[in-house]
């Protein structure tokens, strides 16, 4: 199988679990804005935004290690790999919860028990989704994405619309949902064979360490760029804010059902196809395609976000719609500069990616420091999107050296005036029909600027359904 048909292949699989996935917890958006106030929408984004700081340190980003070295051990060394990251994993978590339970002792903390069983869940469900992927069990890695947000939807919309328990349903449904898929990852793997005390491998865990250690000062600065504006809004503007602002956040984020689908076929591509003659040609397609498909995508979710939310969410959430286009394109970005660190994971040079992410996030809280007390919550969305800027081009100038991308400037220059538009627009049409010709419009031009591409996948998918048949 060619690069570019495994490429297409492990797109297709990822799709069935993160679209799917993605789509359901969308659903979510609604019941939230109607059972929530804007206050403990706020609570909860904070405490879920702490917890994010935090998981890098405790899980000693031993996820990545894992991935990376599962794709390329030999079978007979699963037991010693998988053994010595997750024991790892297991005190790592059990130090970080002894330290939360004596500061949470001292400093009162509603719902502290739960919010230490999320946290427990939230470091071992990557792990287990690490081990599935470097085991090369995507199909199994799909499923778990699609129960996950099945669980997460069905117990959410019975604890907040039925029984109405508030804010703490939101902790509940992500702890139950985390729990049903690492059992079914770890019955799909038949994780326990592989692991034992007595394969615990100090050497190992000293590479996984070289490896992973300037991932973990990378992830808090991917952090800061991305979650650190909360703090801001909360100073500024108050826990009502950070609870539109978190709103908006979640509904910018279903971009990310389309980029976690080609980041995750992409990181195993890149990483395999990385010593090959045609890499950089390999290289260059992919992101200029994916780019086309990117910012196409983008100019048509800026119209439906807005006749989402209008139409959709409850009225103290109805400012969200302003703030998703600029969150759109950080996102954007966001997956850009993961295409480039790809260059630092296959050459296991890691540190770069600390570099050039500890830049963009200080780009990105100086320009939320500044706009957000002027312009309010469109200034945190405006540094989110240009630290996520800044941390790609840095990237896309330090990885030349393990591999160079030709850019197609003509196109790129192009999508970005579309890009603007867009943005014009959708603050310019307030009625239901401009934004819905709007949408068309842009339906059509994502259709004839990714028509190869569509083309591609329909035909994998007629192969597919006539082997089934």
């Amino acid at each position: 199988m060619s690069a570019k048909d495994r490429l297409l292949k492990n797109v297709l699989i990822f799709s069935i679990g993160n679209f799917g996935s993605r789509f359901l917890v969308f659903l979510l958006v609604p019941l939230f804005s109607f059972y929530l106030s804007t206050s403990e929408m706020g609570f909860y984004d904070m405490v879920v935004v702490t917890i994010g700081l935090i998981i890098p340190v405790a899980s000693l980003q031993l996820a990545e290690s894992i991935y990376r070295w599962l794709l390329d051990v030999e079978v007979t060394e699963l037991k010693r790999v998988i053994s010595t990251s997750f024991l790892s994993l297991f005190c790592a978590i059990l130090a970080i919860l002894v330290v939360y339970l004596i500061g949470t002792h001292f400093y009162s903390l509603e719902y502290r028990g739960i919010i230490g069983v999320y946290f427990i869940v939230m470091c071992l469900y990557p792990f287990c989704l690490a081990v599935a992927r470097g085991m090369k069990k995507n199909k199994l890695y799909a499923l778990s994405g699609l129960v996950n947000s099945a669980v997460l939807v069905i117990v959410n919309w019975v604890l907040l619309a039925v029984f109405s328990f508030g804010v703490v349903s939101l902790f509940i449904a992500n702890i139950l949902a985390n729990i049903v898929s690492i059992l079914l990852i770890i019955y799909g793997t038949r994780m326990w064979k592989y692991i034992s005390a007595l394969d615990f491998s100090k050497p190992l865990l000293s590479e996984f360490i070289s490896y992973s250690l300037p991932l973990i000062p990378n992830a808090i600065s991917w952090w800061f760029i991305n979650s650190a504006n909360r703090y801001i809004i909360l100073l500024f503007l108050g826990q009502g804010s950070n609870g539109i602002y978190a709103l908006s956040s979640r509904l910018a984020m279903a971009l990310y059902a389309v980029n976690s689908i080609f980041n995750l076929a992409w990181q195993e591509s890149a990483i395999t196809e990385f010593n090959k003659e045609h890499r950089d040609k390999l290289y260059s397609e992919t992101f200029n395609r994916y780019f086309i498909l990117e910012m196409t995508l983008i100019i048509l979710l800026i119209p439906l976000s807005k006749i989402y939310v209008v139409n959709f969410v409850a009225e103290a959430y109805l400012d969200s719609w302003k703030y998703i286009p600029i969150l759109f394109i950080g996102v954007a970005f966001a997956t850009f500069s993961t295409f480039f660190a790809t260059g630092y994971m296959s050459a296991k040079k890691t540190i770069g990616a600390f570099s050039t992410t500890i830049i963009g996030a200080i780009v990105s809280i100086i320009i939320a420091w500044l706009l957000v007390p002027k312009i309010g919550l469109q200034g945190a969305s405006i540094g989110l999107a240009i630290g996520f800027f800044v941390t790609w081009l840095l990237r896309v100038w330090q990885t030349r050296k393990f591999f160079k991308v030709t850019f197609d400037k003509w196109k790129m220059v192009w999508i970005m005036i579309l890009i603007a538009l867009a943005l014009y627009l959708v603050f310019l049409l307030d009625d239901l029909y401009g934004l819905i010709t709007f949408a068309i419009v842009s339906t059509l031009v994502f259709i004839f600027m990714n028509k190869s591409l569509i083309k591609s996948i329909l035909l994998k998918i007629r192969v597919g359904v006539k082997k089934v048949a």
